[in-house]
């Protein structure tokens, strides 16, 4: 190291837990020590020519440029994410296999039907809290209940409605409706050829 180098990197170590106070003030917790470690490499290449009269006040002034420089990096990369990330946001999402569209149209009759084999105070506290996301403080007030009635009649819903959709035995009651789309016009057919 040259003599500019030699005293710049004593003031370093010397002034090190204040430099870094500084760089923290300018760009955060995160990025100051690699500030600082891209200021010892800065320092480290200076030259002897011509001599640093006041070294401290150089130190710090190559610090607050290394900070600059640094902010304006981390900027410009936070920029160009996010605008990676807009693209990626705006991207089509593919399409779900005919499969899972059948399996989940499924599930939901299956979990229709389970509701609808609640109470209808259960259905109305269930729609309310689970699927309106009213708080349950909010639920108890509007319907004149405790909280704790609130939890128990979803923690009953919920063990109802896992248990019918885990039940593989457990067919849902067919609705009455001609357009059943589960139906497919099949069922007719049978009745139809005996």
């Amino acid at each position: 190291m040259r003599s500019n180098s030699v005293s710049l990197f004593r003031l370093l170590v010397a002034e090190r837990s204040a430099l870094l106070r500084y760089l923290r003030s300018l760009i955060g917790s995160g990025e100051a020590k690699d500030v600082a470690q891209a200021l010892y490499l800065k320092i480290r290449a200076d030259d002897d020519h011509p001599p640093i009269a006041n070294k401290r006040a150089f130190l710090y002034r190559v610090a607050h440029n290394v900070a600059a420089a640094a902010f304006r990096s981390a900027k410009s990369r936070a920029s160009r994410f996010s605008s990676e990330e807009d693209i990626l946001a705006q991207a089509p999402l593919p399409a779900p296999s005919a499969e899972t569209v059948l399996l989940d149209r499924e599930a939901l009759a299956r979990l229709t039907a389970a509701l609808s084999e609640l109470s209808p105070r259960s259905q109305e506290i269930v729609r309310m809290h689970r699927v309106e996301g009213i708080p349950t403080g909010d639920v108890a007030e509007k319907l004149g209940i405790s909280r704790q009635m609130v939890g128990r009649y979803v923690a009953q819903a919920m063990v109802h409605c896992h248990a019918r959709m885990e039940d593989e035995n457990w067919i849902p009651p067919v609705s009455d409706r001609k357009d059943n789309p589960s139906d497919n016009g099949h069922n007719a057919d049978r009745g139809a050829e005996k």
